[in-house]
C-alpha cells in the first residue's frame, strides 16, 4: 500500500503487484479493473519498481505488455503512469512535433514552459538517446518556436 504522507517506502515489495499485472494482461481479454487497482494502490516511485521487477523477473517489458492489450485514451493514460517523467515528456514532445496535422505547438508550449531547466535537460537527454535524431535538430528543422532561441533546448 502506498505511504499516506508521500514518502518513499523502501520496504515496498513489487512482486505481488507484478504478478497481478501479469495475470491482468495474460491470455484472452484484459482485466482493466485490476490494472486500475494496481495504479491506485501505488506511488509513481513504486510503479517504477514494479516496471523494473516485471522485466527482471519475467523477462518481459511491462509497457509492451500493457500497450499490446490496451487501446485509446486508457492505454495512453496507463502507459504514462508507468513511465519516468522525462520518458513521458520526451515521448510527448515527439508526438507534438510529428502531430498528424503538423506541429502541435500548444503541447510543445505546455511541456517546455512548465518544466524546470533540469527537467528539460533530462527530457532532452532521453529524447536524444532514444530517438533517431536530437530534439534541437527536430525543433530547428520544423521551424518550431520561430523568433525564439532554441539554445534553451
Amino acid at each position: 500500500m502506498a505511504p499516506k504522507n508521500g514518502s518513499i517506502n523502501e520496504d515496498f515489495d513489487p512482486e505481488p503487484y507484478t504478478q497481478r499485472l501479469r495475470k491482468a494482461v495474460k491470455g484472452f481479454g484484459t482485466d482493466e479493473d485490476e490494472i486500475i487497482n494496481v495504479i491506485g494502490e501505488t506511488t509513481p516511485y513504486e510503479r517504477q519498481r514494479i516496471r523494473q521487477y516485471y522485466h527482471n523477473s519475467l523477462g518481459r517489458y511491462l509497457l509492451t505488455d500493457l500497450g499490446d492489450d490496451l487501446s485509446g485514451d486508457f492505454k495512453h493514460l496507463v502507459l504514462a503512469l508507468f513511465k519516468y517523467s522525462n520518458e513521458y515528456y520526451g515521448d510527448e514532445l515527439h508526438r507534438a512535433i510529428y502531430y498528424t496535422w503538423g506541429t502541435d505547438e500548444d503541447a510543445l508550449n505546455d511541456i517546455v514552459i512548465t518544466r524546470s531547466n533540469e527537467e528539460i535537460a533530462l527530457t532532452k537527454r532521453y529524447f536524444d538517446y532514444y530517438k533517431k535524431y536530437t530534439l534541437a535538430s527536430e525543433l530547428n528543422s520544423k521551424k518550431v518556436f520561430k523568433g525564439y532561441s532554441n539554445n534553451s533546448i
